[in-house]
């Protein structure tokens, strides 16, 4: 019985609906982080980063997203996410303010909320 359940699940995930779901999942992972990424690299004169600092930034933000794929995200997941994007950033970019840096994710959260209704199914 256990294996024939397993054998189902298996089926079940390597299954073309399955796997049509998963490249459904990774096309609006990636068109959000190139929208989010577009979105912020237009802030950049705004959020008063150079180039390298620009970067790195858009670096650790798409490390984040690549960690925690969007999604629909708690309030406290979408808190955990950001929080850990300022710490990333506060470590990466020290020759910045914290005030700057809480000031550049704040940008983020704003074209984040811009980029998800792009990206999300309708």
């Amino acid at each position: 019985m256990l294996t024939a359940t397993l054998a189902v699940v298996a089926l079940a995930l390597i299954s073309p609906a399955a796997a049509h779901g998963q490249e459904d999942n990774t096309a609006r992972n990636k068109a959000f982080t190139t929208c989010l990424e577009k979105e912020v690299t237009g802030a950049q004169e705004q959020m008063g980063l150079n180039d390298k600092e620009l970067k790195t930034f858009i670096r650790i933000i798409n490390t984040q997203f690549a960690r925690n794929p969007p999604k629909n995200f708690t309030e406290e997941e979408q808190a955990k996410n950001f929080s850990e994007i300022e710490d990333d950033a506060r470590m990466a970019l020290p020759q910045l303010k914290g005030e700057k840096i809480g000031e550049m994710v704040q940008t983020l959260k704003a074209k984040a909320r811009h980029c998800v209704p792009a990206t999300s199914k309708g």
